[in-house]
């Protein structure tokens, strides 16, 4: 499944040269909301892919990846995340919702209602589970 065709295009900007230049994201929040998924976990799912150290800053709504990428490169990973995270396994929407339960994430789509689960162990699949049990921690204090 392409994105390009179905969501924003991903929009970089690369920073310095050589040994500490970082890749900048920076329609992140826009591909967020059309993935109906959390920036940050998508910026981790993109340091896990690339083997890079990757974050997302709210107030500029930027992923920034240290590294060198292009375009190809990114959109390709967020293709690779669209099929794994986002895609209906059944019709292929990409109007999912998430669910994440105590050791597994799993998605249901809202057109044809169907869930696919998660392979739990993938590490973007570990890293959701222990930042949403984080969150919980801290409102239960």
């Amino acid at each position: 499944m392409n994105i390009q065709r179905d969501g924003p295009v991903i929009k970089i900007k690369v920073l310095g040269r050589s040994s500490g230049s970082r890749t900048l994201i920076v329609n992140s929040k826009e591909i967020a909301i059309h993935l109906n998924r959390d920036p940050d976990g998508i910026s981790k799912f993109f340091g896990y892919l690339l083997g890079t150290l990757s974050y997302y800053k709210k107030e500029e709504e930027q992923i920034y990846l240290y590294g060198m990428y292009t375009f190809d490169n990114l959109t390709e990973v967020l293709n690779n995340f669209t099929d794994q995270f986002v895609q209906c396994g059944d019709c292929l929407s990409l109007v999912t919702e998430e669910f994440i339960s105590s050791n597994t994430i799993a998605f249901i789509c809202r057109n044809c209602g169907k869930t696919t689960l998660c392979d739990p162990q993938h590490k973007y699949v570990q890293f959701r589970i222990r930042s949403i049990k984080r969150i919980i921690r801290l409102v239960l204090l």
